[in-house]
């Protein structure tokens, strides 16, 4: 019972370290050091793995959930006019 006790915490932690890389490869785009294809495949694959967390168990999903609203978010909001 221990081994799968520890199955599993170590799934969840790896899903927010997911969750986690896809807020930070979002901000890297944010700042123009990575291209956006990257940081779409990353915000795809989490969203991919939130969707099995909540087929799996809702816990399994909150994570990623809230790292794809935080890396949508950034991702898709406008950029700053620069000033001629």
């Amino acid at each position: 019972m221990e081994s799968l006790a520890a199955l599993v915490a170590g799934i969840f932690v790896g899903i927010i370290a997911l969750a986690l890389a896809d807020i930070v490869t979002a901000i890297l785009y944010r700042r123009g050091k990575l291209k956006l294809w990257i940081a779409v495949v990353v915000n795809s694959i989490v969203g991919f793995v939130a969707i099995w967390g909540l087929s799996v168990f809702w816990t399994l999903a909150v994570p990623p959930l809230i790292g794809l609203v935080i890396s949508s978010i950034i991702l898709t909001w406008p950029k700053k006019k620069r000033a001629a």
